[in-house]
Protein backbone atom coordinates (compact mmCIF):
# COMPACT_ATOMS: atom_id res chain seq x y z
CA UNK A 1 0.00 0.00 0.00
CA UNK A 2 1.27 3.61 -0.87
CA UNK A 3 0.16 6.74 0.18
CA UNK A 4 1.27 10.17 -1.38
CA UNK A 5 -0.29 13.74 -1.17
CA UNK A 6 -2.63 12.97 -3.83
CA UNK A 7 -3.73 9.25 -3.86
CA UNK A 8 -3.92 5.64 -1.88
CA UNK A 9 -2.92 2.94 -3.82
CA UNK A 10 -2.80 -0.91 -3.33
CA UNK A 11 -0.57 -2.54 -5.80
CA UNK A 12 -1.16 -6.03 -6.23
CA UNK A 13 -0.42 -9.49 -8.51
CA UNK A 14 -3.72 -11.18 -10.44
CA UNK A 15 -3.82 -14.33 -11.84
CA UNK A 16 -5.22 -14.48 -15.26
CA UNK A 17 -6.91 -17.78 -15.79
CA UNK A 18 -8.37 -17.97 -12.34
CA UNK A 19 -12.43 -18.10 -12.74
CA UNK A 20 -13.04 -18.85 -8.94
CA UNK A 21 -12.43 -16.04 -7.05
CA UNK A 22 -12.57 -11.95 -8.31
CA UNK A 23 -10.69 -9.80 -6.31
CA UNK A 24 -11.91 -6.26 -5.61
CA UNK A 25 -10.38 -2.98 -3.96
CA UNK A 26 -13.14 -1.19 -1.97
CA UNK A 27 -12.83 2.09 0.30
CA UNK A 28 -14.28 3.36 2.93
CA UNK A 29 -13.90 6.03 5.51
CA UNK A 30 -13.95 3.71 8.88
CA UNK A 31 -12.78 0.62 9.00
CA UNK A 32 -16.58 -0.85 10.07
CA UNK A 33 -18.07 -3.92 8.08
CA UNK A 34 -20.52 -1.87 6.28
CA UNK A 35 -19.91 1.39 3.92
CA UNK A 36 -17.27 -0.50 1.36
CA UNK A 37 -17.75 0.96 -1.61
CA UNK A 38 -15.67 0.74 -5.13
CA UNK A 39 -16.69 3.98 -6.51
CA UNK A 40 -13.99 6.66 -6.98
CA UNK A 41 -11.43 3.61 -7.61
CA UNK A 42 -9.03 3.36 -10.97
CA UNK A 43 -6.87 1.11 -11.90
CA UNK A 44 -3.76 0.84 -13.73
CA UNK A 45 -1.84 -2.69 -15.15
CA UNK A 46 2.02 -2.18 -14.50
CA UNK A 47 2.87 -5.11 -15.59
CA UNK A 48 1.27 -8.19 -17.86
CA UNK A 49 2.31 -11.90 -18.79
CA UNK A 50 0.96 -15.03 -19.81
CA UNK A 51 -0.39 -15.62 -16.26
CA UNK A 52 -0.57 -12.74 -14.11
CA UNK A 53 -1.04 -8.98 -14.22
CA UNK A 54 0.55 -6.65 -11.60
CA UNK A 55 -2.07 -4.15 -10.85
CA UNK A 56 -2.25 -0.95 -9.30
CA UNK A 57 -5.76 0.38 -7.61
CA UNK A 58 -6.26 4.06 -6.58
CA UNK A 59 -8.41 6.32 -4.90
CA UNK A 60 -8.05 10.55 -4.69
CA UNK A 61 -7.12 11.84 -1.35
CA UNK A 62 -10.21 14.67 -0.73
CA UNK A 63 -9.82 17.78 1.26
CA UNK A 64 -12.01 17.15 4.33
CA UNK A 65 -12.12 13.70 4.22
CA UNK A 66 -10.58 12.66 8.20
CA UNK A 67 -9.46 9.32 6.50
CA UNK A 68 -9.37 6.98 3.85
CA UNK A 69 -9.07 3.54 4.15
CA UNK A 70 -9.05 1.23 1.05
CA UNK A 71 -8.56 -3.03 0.60
CA UNK A 72 -8.29 -5.89 -1.42
CA UNK A 73 -11.08 -8.35 -0.72
CA UNK A 74 -11.39 -11.68 -2.83
CA UNK A 75 -14.80 -13.32 -3.81
CA UNK A 76 -15.85 -16.57 -4.23
CA UNK A 77 -17.48 -16.84 -7.87
CA UNK A 78 -19.54 -19.97 -7.54
CA UNK A 79 -20.00 -22.06 -10.86
CA UNK A 80 -22.81 -21.52 -13.37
Amino acid sequence: MERSATEISITYPRAKNRNDVTLVVEWNTSLGTTGWQTAGITESILSDFTESQTVKSSLPIVQGDPKRFIRLRAVAVTPP
